[in-house]
């Protein structure tokens, strides 16, 4: 009989596509982990707000809980090549209703960190050099939003003025109504105007206008906006719907294409992150196991992160137990906070490992071959033997 219409060569061919198929589902691999030391008993929730292009640099936030039951929230900025330990950068976040923002300059040799507060003085903002750690300046501003412009200069927004961060020097001032859509709010480096549906994105450097688009909704309001202004991402409520009885809505509008893509929300106090061009979402939601599958395997966790093109709704990998994620600012990296405070790096976008899918399938056929092949070696063998002489009576 020839070799490939024996069985073994067709079990061992299913065997190795099957395992092929179990290797290429699972979730990618990190290119690297680092553990983090945080005080497990005292921690509520970590925060992972930022992360620098080479994902060496990563600052959380989290709340702590001291002995005596107050509750004061940490900022920390960790360099895991010099340190798991302890943190790099132990920030001095105000008090329980304060919080801290971080903002890599364009050339990520310095983070800025507002530490927001209620003072005369203002809000705090520190600098600091990310090449040895230290702290290069503190000052205070009254402000309502701060950013980067073009050049590296640090800016900060004061009733519609804009105002050199150091100095305090107004170096222009931005029209709180243009043609009659009225400032919303801040993103980055840019200005939303809104009125109605209608909707428009400005340069608060420059006062140019970024992008426009129509919103699915006057009820909604824009969260997102990608670094080149083509991607805006709104959410709120449908159009005519009563706030108290429906489900948030999000719509993800492309500026250039005018491609709008309408959907119930993945996220109702919940973590999303988007990448910098604004084409890859990364949602924390439900699993939706079935009910007789949370029974049979208790163990699997109820929450999952999905990483997803949202374009066209392809899912491009989902992970569990990780409770933060975060893009590097040019997207080539995503970075996942764990429950276990490890926190993960992939490259990204996610690679597809080949060699070790072929490699895993290879493996596993070459083995069931050899094994069925010794099987029918032995098998052969016992039908073969003589019978035993019968001794005479």
């Amino acid at each position: 009989m020839s070799a490939w219409r024996r069985p073994r060569t067709w079990i061992a061919l299913l065997v190795g596509v099957t395992v092929a198929l179990v290797v290429w589902s699972l979730p990618p691999q990190p290119t690297r982990s680092f553990a983090l030391t945080l005080p497990d008993a005292n921690i509520t929730r970590a925060q992972f707000d930022a992360v620098d292009s080479e994902a060496r640099i990563f600052f959380l936030n989290y709340m702590s809980e001291s002995d005596d039951g107050r509750i004061k929230p940490v900022g920390e900025i960790w360099n895991p090549a010099a340190n798991t330990e302890t943190p790099w950068i132990k920030l001095d976040v105000p008090d329980a209703h304060g919080h801290a923002t971080p903002l890599f300059s364009l050339d990520e040799r310095w983070l800025t960190v507002v530490l927001w507060r209620w003072h005369p003085d203002g809000h705090a903002v520190e600098i600091f050099d990310l090449t040895t750690g230290k702290r290069l300046d503190r000052y205070y501003a009254h402000a309502d939003h701060f950013f980067y412009d073009a050049d590296g200069n640090l800016h900060y927004v004061r009733d519609v003025g804009i105002h050199d961060s150091k100095t305090g020097k107004v170096v222009r001032r931005h029209k709180r109504v243009i043609d009659g859509l009225e400032i919303n709010g801040f993103l980055r480096e840019f200005a939303i105007h809104q009125k109605g549906k209608e909707v428009r994105v400005y340069s608060l450097a420059t006062g140019d206008l970024a992008a426009s688009a129509t919103l699915p909704s006057d009820q909604m309001g824009v969260m997102f906006v990608s670094n080149d202004a083509k991607i805006i991402i709104a959410q709120g409520w449908p159009q005519g719907a009563v706030i108290a009885g429906m489900g948030l809505h999000q719509a993800f509008i492309d500026t250039t294409t005018g491609q709008i893509r309408e959907e119930p929300s993945h996220e109702y106090g919940r973590n999303q992150v988007f990448s910098p061009d604004g084409q890859i979402q990364v949602w924390f939601g439900d699993a939706n196991r079935p009910a007789w599958l949370k029974k049979l395997l208790p163990m699997l966790p109820d929450e999952i992160v999905r990483v997803r093109r949202w374009a066209t709704n392809e899912e491009l990998a989902h992970f569990s137990h990780v409770t933060e994620a975060r893009f590097t600012p040019d997207g080539k990296h995503l970075a996942m906070l764990r429950s276990d405070h490890v926190i993960d790096v992939y490259e990204f976008p996610f690679r597809t490992p080949w060699g070790l899918i072929i490699g895993a399938a290879v493996l596993a056929a070459a083995f069931t071959w050899s094994v069925g092949w010794i099987w029918t070696r032995w098998r052969s063998r016992r039908a073969i033997s003589p019978a035993p002489d019968t001794p005479p009576r």
